[in-house]
């Protein structure tokens, strides 16, 4: 029986690399120009030729294997940036899946130029990715206009890449909208980047292209995520801890009488239950339990927290539905979840990213993926 071993839900896209080291992919994979052959039912809305327009131009509600080249025999790590995707291969090298790159033309991939050594994690927001290596050193390039690339730039826009430095050993690397945060070795929070809601976790809104230790965080860390504008983090004791905006209540709920807009610190979020994984998405978060239960809180515009009220707070809400949950991957507006019975999406489907045809914008309840 093949068994998901990543799991990666992008922007407007999910991803997929099982375990015989195939890769697979549904919704807007018109970016990464996978063909639909004339004759096929989805045709009419799911091809990709340059010359097609209209809204549901990429949507795919069928998962489609990947055509990764020698890398997709050995990927270790897939992550899905807002107009590429990119691959850790078996030799430790990142590797970019062109946009638009045509399935005719041989393997679409090519290695990242500038990047030296042998990497263990990749990660991207919209305008910048970032590469964790062996030694615990991060590269980033792209944009720094909000100063996301951590270091010293000889413009914004474009810069290749190059290791952040100040840096103690990173275990682990969450990029939100325009902002990062980095996990240390020793259990650690750092953050760079965008800070307009508080989420660098300084306590104040002013952004920094060099890294900063969010030092009230008095706890051992073992887990991060990162939203679009808010930050979280899992500590050894299973409590959660979050920062940066609130406005949707994607913070959860607080100890506090009055739940503030926004917070430059981290505060404790009061949940009756240890937190095993946790994922956030734009204005909304998404955590797991030990048990294997998932809870969801924030923004629920696209029915991203798999509850049939569009409601929108702190919560938590259970999605009583699914139980067993071994894994879970927060995209910007929807989200995968895995179990025994298989692999679980919901929220915004206006691209087949849910595994629906798009007609269905929302999907608010957990749709079972069929591969």
């Amino acid at each position: 029986m093949v068994r998901y071993v990543e799991l990666h839900a992008g922007h407007a896209r999910s991803l997929a690399v099982l375990d015989n080291g195939s890769a697979w992919a549904w919704g807007n994979v018109g970016r990464i120009g996978l063909p639909v052959e004339a004759d096929n039912p989805l045709a009419a809305i799911c091809g990709s030729g340059p010359q097609e327009v209209g809204h549901h131009r990429f949507a795919q509600p069928v998962a489609q294997r990947l055509n990764t080249g020698d890398t997709g025999v050995a990927l270790s790590c897939l992550i899905d940036a807002a107009h590429e995707l990119m691959a850790i291969g078996p030799g430790g090298g990142v590797t970019r899946i062109e946009p638009l790159a045509s399935i005719t033309d041989g393997a679409p991939i090519h290695l990242v130029e500038g990047l030296q050594g042998r990497f263990t994690q990749v990660c991207a927001n919209e305008s910048a990715s970032y590469a964790l290596d062996e030694h615990g050193r991060v590269w980033s390039w792209g944009h720094h206009h909000q100063g996301q690339l951590g270091r010293i730039c000889d413009g914004s826009l474009d810069q290749p890449p190059g290791v952040v430095q100040g840096l103690p050993a990173i275990a682990e690397l969450a990029a939100g909208q325009n902002h990062v945060l980095a996990r240390t070795r020793s259990g650690q929070v750092w953050a760079w980047g965008a800070n307009a809601a508080g989420q660098l976790g300084q306590g104040h809104l002013e952004s920094s292209s060099r890294p900063v230790r969010v030092s009230s965080l008095n706890v051992r860390v073992r887990a991060i995520a990162a939203g679009e504008t808010h930050s979280l983090a899992i500590d050894d004791r299973g409590r959660l801890h979050a920062w940066g905006s609130n406005h949707c209540g994607q913070l959860g709920p607080l100890k506090a009488t009055d739940a503030p807009a926004w917070s430059g610190r981290p505060l404790r979020v009061e949940l009756p239950f240890p937190v095993a994984q946790v994922g956030a998405g734009r204005h909304y978060t998404v955590a797991l339990a030990g048990g294997g239960e998932i809870y969801t809180w924030g923004w629920n515009g696209l029915g991203q927290l798999g509850t049939e009220s569009a409601a929108t707070g702190p919560g938590p809400h259970r999605i009583k539905a699914l139980k067993g949950i071994e894994r879970i991957s927060v995209g910007p507006t929807h989200v995968l979840a895995l179990n025994d019975r298989g692999l679980h999406a919901w929220g915004d489907n206006r691209h087949s990213a849910c595994g629906l045809l798009p007609r269905q914008a929302t999907v608010s309840q957990p749709h079972l993926i069929r591969t």
